[in-house]
């Protein structure tokens, strides 16, 4: 950076502004103190006017600026005749997102050896193993020179890195155009690696600084969910070859072919029955009618887009021969026939217009269907409202830490925090041990009159009619599915209608 005061305060102010939308500033030669022994009140204070309202430390070498207001630092440490600063960035609720290192390296080489030896051994980095930590700044190095990584003083330094650090500019681009050589850096912990993105070498007007601004994004941690819940769609009972494969798979299912299913599968009627093996029955149905479903919808993509792609050369030679017309060998009258072949060739341009309509349309109903699963469980981008609501409420939902019941230890690893969580809910919700004799006394002294008789009791107890089975289904809500298979009423309602052995 240059001391010069206007240059200086024009920089900054660049540097906190929306275009460049930076939460973390690390920067090198802050100041033109650098005899002293460290900076006095007066100093640090006259640096913070450049960066009001954030949280900062600074040396007389370098400084590490919060520009976000949502985090701070925390356990600033300054070290190394103030070459080397490291800082905690928190977020509102306390929780650990990462470790900065900032580090402003000796441009003499003279005084390079001692300085990475003293760097390397350095007590903080004792927990580099599983810390998620960024190291950055001005090295003074030119690491992509392989005469320079090997020298003796500077090669343990480039093993340490390579070990535990990915380079988020690998490239190796030049970021000090006076000599055309790359010595400043931001390497990310290798558990940080599949979160770092976007990295951007900046060009800064040579009135500000002589060095190139090197940026990252760090993503959010977030624990992986899978795939998220499998739906049936239900506008899949309006193609008619899917419900053709249905109601040969339904049929083979109660015929005994597939599935260990029989006749009797329904005791809706009140028939005695096993019933476990009635259970066992109706959920080898399902996940008969769920595979189904998946066989089918597995390249149903790749059919669609054949199909349209087909429909549409159809329509262009169609609408070519209306065009042209069709010159046909032995025609008693060729302008009767060239007009006969006009009229059919308009009729099917038509029909496959109305067909390229319905498979569209299908697909534009099935997105429609799909758009807010597919924004929450694949991370579609959805617009600039719904983008930062959904945003908004995941930061919130979010546990980004959480304190290990056993140990007492704060957890910040996505599968730690949910071996935590589920244990907690394991021990919240498994039942208390029941009070069995207490339980006899209470039903012992249930009055009499009370009771309901045996007939009441029964009624109550039988199994449904189907009757009110076909009748709860139609009154059943569309798009809903009654368990957890994602099977939806639309699908029950079908078959009660088409199949006498589900009904």
């Amino acid at each position: 950076m240059q001391s010069n005061p206007t240059n200086f305060k024009e920089f900054s102010s660049y540097l906190r502004s929306s275009s460049l939308h930076l939460d973390i500033l690390c920067l090198q030669e802050v100041s033109h103190f650098r005899s002293q022994s460290t900076l006095t009140e007066s100093q640090v204070r006259s640096f913070s006017f450049a960066f009001p309202n954030c949280s900062l430390v600074v040396s007389k070498h370098c400084a590490i600026i919060c520009l976000n207001s949502r985090y701070s630092l925390v356990d600033t440490e300054v070290l190394l005749d103030e070459r080397c600063l490291v800082a905690s960035v928190v977020d509102a609720s306390s929780n650990v997102l990462c470790k900065v290192a900032n580090i402003y390296g000796p441009a003499q080489s003279f005084d390079r050896p001692s300085f990475i030896s003293d760097f390397l051994s350095l007590s903080v980095w004792s927990d580099v193993f599983n810390t998620p930590w960024m190291v950055m700044g001005d090295f003074n190095i030119h690491l992509h020179s392989l005469s320079t990584s090997r020298q003796a003083d500077v090669a343990p330094f480039v093993h340490w890195l390579r070990t535990h650090f990915v380079n988020c500019h690998p490239d190796g681009l030049a970021t000090f155009p006076k000599s055309n050589t790359c010595i400043d850096y931001i390497f990310g912990h290798s558990s940080l690696a599949p979160r770092l993105t976007n990295s951007q070498l900046l060009y800064m007007p040579s009135r500000w600084t002589d060095h190139s601004l090197l940026t990252v994004e760090m993503l959010p941690a977030t624990a992986s969910i899978g795939p998220g819940s499998w739906r049936f769609n239900p506008t899949l009972l309006d193609d008619k070859e899917f419900v053709a494969l249905l109601n040969a798979t339904v049929s083979l299912f109660f015929s005994g072919a597939v599935g260990g299913g029989s006749k009797g599968v329904n005791t809706s009627q009140g028939g005695s029955g096993d019933s476990e093996s009635t259970v066992a029955r109706w959920e080898s149905f399902k996940l008969l009618l769920k595979c189904c479903a998946q066989k089918y919808t597995r390249s149903m993509k790749a059919r669609f887009k054949n199909k349209v792609f087909t429909l549409q050369l159809e329509r262009i030679r169609a609408l070519s021969t209306s065009v042209s017309g069709v010159e046909t060998r032995n025609a008693i009258d060729q302008t009767d026939r060239v007009s006969t072949a006009t009229g059919d060739a308009e009729q099917q341009v038509r029909q496959l217009e109305v067909l390229i309509e319905n498979q569209i349309q299908k697909e534009t109903s099935q997105n429609m269907l799909r758009s807010a699963t597919r924004w929450l469980e694949q991370g579609e981008r959805s617009n600039k409202y719904f983008y930062r609501s959904i945003k908004v409420r995941e930061s919130q939902q979010t546990i980004q830490s959480l304190k290990c019941s056993t140990t007492g230890d704060i957890l910040v690893e996505a599968a730690a925090i949910n071996r935590e969580a589920q244990g907690f809910y394991q021990r919240l919700y498994t039942p208390d041990a029941v009070d069995a004799e207490a339980i006899d006394t209470l039903l012992g002294n249930v009055p009499t009159d009370v009771r309901l008789s045996s007939l009441d009791g029964d009624m109550l107890m039988e199994l449904p009619t189907r009757d009110v089975l076909l009748s709860l289904l139609t009154h059943a809500p569309k798009s809903k599915s009654p368990g957890l298979d994602g099977l939806p009423f639309e699908l029950y309602q079908y078959l009660a209608g088409v199949s006498t052995d589900f009904s």
